[in-house]
Formats: C-alpha cells, structure tokens, sequence
C-alpha cells in the first residue's frame, strides 16, 4: 500500500546500480597504453574507480611509479573521458537482482531517480545503453547543477524533480560520499557492499548494508520507518 504523498528510492550509479568499473579501468589502460604506461588490474583500479576518473589517472601512475601534480591530472583528464566516452556500456553489467527490484518498488508506488557524480552525458549513455533509462523519473549528474554529493542540494533536487519532498526519500549508495549527503539531507541511507568504497561499508555506520538486491525490499521497508519515525 503507498502512502499518500510521494516518496521515492534514489540510487547513486556507479557501483550500485551497474558495475562501471570494467569500463572505468579499460579507459585508463587505453590512456596508459597511449603514454607508454603498465596497464593496471580491474582490482587495482576498482576502489579508485568510485572516486571518478581523476583518481583513476593518479593510481594508474603511482602504479607505474609517478607522481603527479593536480596540474597534470587536470590536463590529462580530457583525455582519459575521450577513452571513456567509446566504452562505456561495452564490459559495464547491472548488479544482480536490480531489475527485479525495479519491479517491486513501482509496483508499491515508489517513485525512482538516479544521483550521481558520473559526468551526466555518461550517465544517461550508459543508462539507454542498459536500457534503464525509462525506469528512473529524474536523472542528474555530476554536471547538471552548480553542486554534487556531498552537497546535500543534489539529492534535494534529484527528490524535488520527482516531485517528493526531501524528507519523503530513502537513498541507495556505496561510498563515504553516499552517505554523507544523505545525512546532510537527513534521510535514512544504505550501502552496498560490492561497491567501490574503499573500506568495508560498515564503517561508515550507515543505516543498513546490503549484500545482495535480493534483500532491498525489506531493507527500504525498514528504512522507509526509520525515516518516518526521525520525521515524528
């Protein structure tokens, strides 16, 4: 049964909705093979990969020995989403279990969104591509305002696009960074634990962990009264 005003799930992307780090690490050994460079391994790269593609130039060059100024990032960052942008659905796979999900909550009336700091232009390539694009009312990237996570006014915009007020929202993460704007929001929050953080999730003490989507239904269930009850 759905409550009577709108509330909504919304999902960061990468390492919680679709595992982009095949895609991510390929694109930095396409950059690493054009600057004569070691390739890196999908494990080396993958906690660097919920950072974003900057840190991914930085770890594939500390691998190899260099360091590099911020400068030097800076400039090769074009560069890098230039190898991106031709692989970006080819090795990216949705997690297990999503889909299913999907079905569930718009059954329950659960309004859904995506909010995340992948470059927006990626983000919706990327979500046609696996075609979940239409699932998710509202989509906003790391460029489509002025702020991203942790600012807490991304979520908040991503929550009042679908027309649901802040506090009605729960949001489904995997890095520090997930649940920092959800606090900031104050909305219960979850993270997964086969994402990209770069430490086990539970340190983090987020409200819930989970390890499969198996177990969403329930745990959204347990959030969404969490977050009623915070609300009074």
């Amino acid at each position: 049964m759905t409550s009577e005003l709108p509330r909504a799930v919304i999902f960061d992307l990468d390492g919680t909705l679709v595992d982009t780090a095949p895609d991510l690490v390929g694109a930095l050994n396409d950059l690493l093979a054009v600057l004569d460079l070691p390739p890196v391994t999908l494990e080396q790269g993958r906690a660097a990969s919920g950072r974003g593609g900057r840190s991914l130039i930085q770890v594939g060059h500390e691998l190899a020995g260099i360091r590099l100024t911020e400068a030097e990032v800076d400039a090769l960052y074009p560069r890098y989403l230039e190898h991106y942008a031709a692989r970006v659905a080819v090795d990216s796979v949705v997690y297990p279990g999503v889909t299913a999900l999907l079905d569930h909550l718009e059954a329950q009336g659960w309004r859904l969104g995506i909010c995340t700091n992948k470059p927006l232009r990626f983000a919706e390539s990327l979500m046609r591509s696996l075609g979940l694009r239409e699932r998710f009312g509202v989509l906003l990237g790391a460029d489509s305002l002025p702020v991203r996570k942790p600012d807490p006014r991304h979520l908040v915009e991503t929550l009042t696009r679908l027309g649901v007020e802040p506090d009605r929202g729960i949001l489904l993460g995997d890095t520090e960074t997930d649940l920092k704007t959800a606090r900031a929001v104050g909305i219960p929050v979850a993270l997964t634990s086969f994402g990209y953080a770069p430490v086990p999730v539970a340190t983090y003490a987020p409200d819930a962990v989970f390890h499969h989507y198996d177990e969403a239904p329930e745990m959204i269930e347990r959030l969404w009264a969490l977050g009623r009850a915070w609300a009074g």
